[in-house]
């Protein structure tokens, strides 16, 4: 049985290793390793048609899998030096343009039935696309043609609504949802010398009227401006103070400092975001995403990118971690890192536009965080430091020390049990390092309870 022992430490020890220990120095030596794992993992998913997977979970699902995947690739070869990064981007960039004329007419954008327009959620996301195709040096005849018809269509149409804000979908207008929309204007402005401001600064202007007694901004109003339906949210707040600062840097600062003291919430070192204003409960839907313990998946997962558009880089960090807690990141052979095991898209694409936020209109930099400030990399250098404890968990302790001196059956129970380790373990170190130790406690429990059971029988 010693060499049997031995021999499953090893197969644990380089099966783990494998899946880890490669990430694990990339992610020591390259600040961008993190960032690369998740964009691999997001086109190919893509490529693969995920994104209509995510209409199940979030009306606008597989829009914003499309929209926000090609922000952040525009990004990070916007903040690079790297000229295969703007090729890439360059690349996939009309691709997801594309694949978003097939959101068109599915639910929820076919509830404008016959009307030629979507609502800015969808002609905003498309718009901002083409925008970011522009800035990484896009030079497509008709992308940049109809960069320009639509940046002029949505100029007009924000100065003819009588709320400045245009509608998301019919008689609903949601503040948060022309953000998107209004950076395309304000990039079009910068990118080409035209002057869409007007419609910028009406929106702006409309918006401080729009503050709740918090002198936060409100959710949902009606179709004239005057009334409001639904106060301040998280989510909303967060996705507005992501864009703002390049719109209005003082409000976007205001607004930051407000939201930043009285919204935050810390649970056990875990930092993230309030759904709902401090003293209230609401519902939980598909724009919160999952509330544990008051916060919000939504609210936390735009405030990573809030808090880095706001220049708060201290708190991005801290919220980093949090969401690496609790999203079980995880590499694969593949060289690609995924949430939840790879099987929520979406997670993953806002994942990585979060953790790689740039305005598109920055200067060509070669600056990264270093890679002590990359949540992801901490957790595979740590994975891959604590095999050793895996190895020792799986045979040294448990299922072997419950049967020592054991009848051959016996024996042969500690054997398979020490396989089921094992393989447990190797497939929890593709999820998170949490639910690797959580399955090496049960199988190890299960394990002494079957050969207890069977030495008795």
């Amino acid at each position: 049985m010693r060499v049997a022992r031995a021999v499953c430490a090893v197969t644990v020890f380089i099966l783990v290793a494998s899946r880890c220990g490669v990430q694990a120095c990339c992610a020591v030596t390259d600040s961008e390793f993190e960032a690369g794992a998740r964009t691999r993992s997001v086109l190919r998913r893509l490529h693969d048609d995920e994104h209509r997977v995510m209409r199940r979970y979030f009306p606008e699902g597989g829009l914003f899998s499309l929209s926000f995947a090609g922000f952040a690739l525009a990004a990070r070869a916007v903040r690079s030096n790297d000229d295969q990064l703007r090729a890439q981007a360059r690349a996939e960039l009309p691709f997801l343009l594309q694949q978003t004329m097939g959101e068109r007419d599915v639910d929820p954008f076919s509830s404008w039935g016959n009307d030629p327009g979507r609502g800015v959620i969808w002609e905003g996301h498309r718009n901002l696309l083409r925008a970011a195709y522009v800035a990484v040096g896009g030079d497509d005849p008709q992308i940049v043609a109809d960069f320009h018809v639509g940046s002029e269509h949505l100029a007009r149409a924000f100065l003819a609504a009588p709320s400045a804000n245009l509608e998301s979908f019919p008689h609903q207008v949601w503040p948060v949802d022309n953000v998107v929309a209004l950076e395309s204007l304000r990039l079009h402005d910068v990118f080409f010398g035209t002057a869409h401001a007007a419609a910028i600064a009406r929106w702006l202007a409309r918006e401080r009227r729009l503050l709740d007694a918090t002198g936060l901004p409100v959710s949902e109003i009606d179709l004239d401006g005057e009334r409001v339906r639904d106060g301040p949210r998280g989510c909303a707040l967060s996705w507005t103070l992501a864009f703002l600062p390049a719109l209005d840097p003082a409000l976007a600062a205001s607004l930051w400092s407000t939201y930043r003291s009285s919204w935050s919430v810390d649970v056990a070192g875990l930092r993230g975001f309030r759904e709902w204003p401090p003293g209230r409960d609401g519902v939980t839907d598909a724009d919160s995403g999952p509330v544990v313990s008051g916060i919000g998946a939504a609210a936390s997962a735009f405030g990573v990118a809030a808090a880095a558009a706001n220049g708060d880089d201290s708190f991005r960090v801290r919220m980093l971690l949090a969401l690496d807690a609790l999203t079980f990141p995880g590499p694969d052979v593949r060289g690609e890192l995924a949430l939840f095991g790879g099987h929520v898209l979406l997670a993953d694409v806002l994942a990585l536009w979060t953790s790689t936020w740039t305005r598109l209109d920055a200067p060509r930099t070669a600056t990264f965080a270093p890679w002590s400030q990359a949540p992801g990399a901490a957790f595979l250098v740590v994975l891959f430091l604590l095999t050793p404890v895996f190895v020792v968990g799986a045979l040294g302790v448990g299922p072997l020390r419950a049967a020592r001196g054991a009848t051959l059956e016996e024996g042969e129970q500690r054997v398979i049990a020490a396989v089921v380790t094992v393989a447990v373990i190797v497939v929890a170190a593709d999820l998170s390092l949490p639910l690797g130790v959580l399955a090496l406690v049960v199988v190890r429990r299960v394990s002494v309870a079957v050969v207890r059971i069977a030495r008795h029988a």
